[in-house]
């Protein structure tokens, strides 16, 4: 609870979140059950490693969007849509985005050559967010990490976003199955794909269509 508290002050170091607790000790008394005190930024360092990251997230990620759209409705905020019409309502984007955590491997300390820390993050640009982060196996790859990942999402009334390194089928389906739309990269190694877009999107008629519909 300290930390989660810390975090919603946007205190997002150990010690600080350890400072931060002692100078408002006597609150945090009144809210939790403190008999030695507040926690060293060590133990709390500690116990947050033994958790599952998944598992915290899944239990944390509802409450906070809760927290924010009970705030919304208390201060009379209309929950705005990023675009909406009579056949179609996105509420929100999701980006999906692998990032490298550097000089992690510990190739030094065992003398095998292994990876740094890899993971697949999934941002809501709505709640400014990280809504799920998946690692990446050293023996896997982001592509079936990211398929991985979307069968944990409900992208309804989403939009995914993603790099020319997902653009691939087996990604594109497992986001139409959880019923969501999406933008991506292509590149022209998908010569296929990329040859029949350039058709359709240089089609006068279509292009013709689109101006009078005014999209």
């Amino acid at each position: 609870m300290i930390v989660l508290l810390c975090v919603f002050a946007d205190i997002n170091e150990w010690h600080k979140m350890e400072l931060f607790a002692k100078t408002n000790e006597s609150t945090f008394k009144k809210l939790l059950y403190l008999p030695n005190g507040i926690p060293s930024h060590d133990t709390l360092q500690r116990v947050f490693a033994l958790l599952n990251p998944n598992e915290l997230t899944n239990l944390l990620v509802p409450l906070f969007i809760d927290i924010v759209n009970n705030g919304l409705n208390k201060l009379n905020i209309e929950d705005n849509h990023i675009y909406k019409d009579e056949d179609l309502e996105i509420k929100d984007i999701y980006n999906f985005d692998g990032k490298e955590i550097r000089k992690n491997g510990d190739k030094y300390k065992s003398g095998e050559d292994s990876k740094n820390f890899n993971t697949l993050n999934v941002y809501s640009t709505e709640y400014q967010l990280v809504l799920r982060a998946e690692r990446i196996n050293s023996k896997t790859n982001e592509i079936s990490t990211m398929a991985k990942a979307l069968k944990y999402l409900d992208l309804k009334g989403v939009i995914a976003t993603f790099d020319t390194l997902n653009t691939q089928k087996q990604v594109i389906e497992a986001i139409v199955k959880v019923r969501g739309d999406y933008v991506g990269v292509l590149k022209k190694n998908h010569e296929t794909f990329y040859g029949e877009l350039e058709l359709y999107f240089n089609d006068k008629e279509f292009l013709s269509k689109i101006k009078t519909k005014g999209n």
